[in-house]
């Protein structure tokens, strides 16, 4: 090998050392929120008004994480999570129920995964007006985003981890 090509490929290797030792950590979740939903919309109908993007066999295969529940439902728009839980509320242990819906989501040229999140408890609290429906809380968690329709393999298994870390998927 001539020296010029070594110097080459030495310039070469410092500026990409340089380059990953100057690359920020990544973010996994970048936004969480929580949103109020006033009847006649159910938890339902706002899923409807987000379709999403479908997800990739890769995708689907990079949700399977271990020691997390195993998705309650698939399909081409939506990775869906249920559980029931135990929680202490005001000293009376108070079952509920946790429905967390994933889905890719694009705005403008970037995509991004989200996690809605409906908690209800199983038995419905005594309301002073029976006639009048209680507002729905959904709790919203958006990821890091990414540009490659084909989805980020990578993210998306530590986006589920750090969901369910968070008592979002429940477990």
């Amino acid at each position: 090998m001539s020296k010029d090509s070594k110097t080459q490929l030495k310039t070469l290797i410092k500026k990409l050392i340089y380059e990953v030792l100057d690359e920020a950590e990544r973010e996994t979740i970048v936004d969480k929120k929580e949103i109020q939903l006033n009847p006649p919309n159910t938890f339902e109908s706002y899923l409807k008004q987000n379709v999403g993007v479908s997800f990739t066999n890769e995708e689907r295969v990079a949700s399977t994480v271990p020691n997390i529940r195993t998705p309650f439902s698939r399909t081409q728009f939506e990775i869906r999570y249920k559980s029931t839980e135990d929680i202490l509320n005001g000293g009376k242990m108070e079952k509920i129920n946790k429905t967390t819906v994933v889905k890719k989501i694009r705005s403008g040229n970037l995509l991004a995964y989200k996690s809605f999140t409906l908690i209800e408890p199983t038995q419905k609290p005594e309301s002073p007006d029976p006639k009048k429906p209680e507002p729905i809380k959904v709790t919203i968690i958006t990821s890091d985003s990414f540009t490659n329709i084909k989805g980020d393999t990578q993210l998306l298994p530590d986006f589920l981890q750090k969901i369910n870390d968070a008592g979002n998927i429940g477990l």
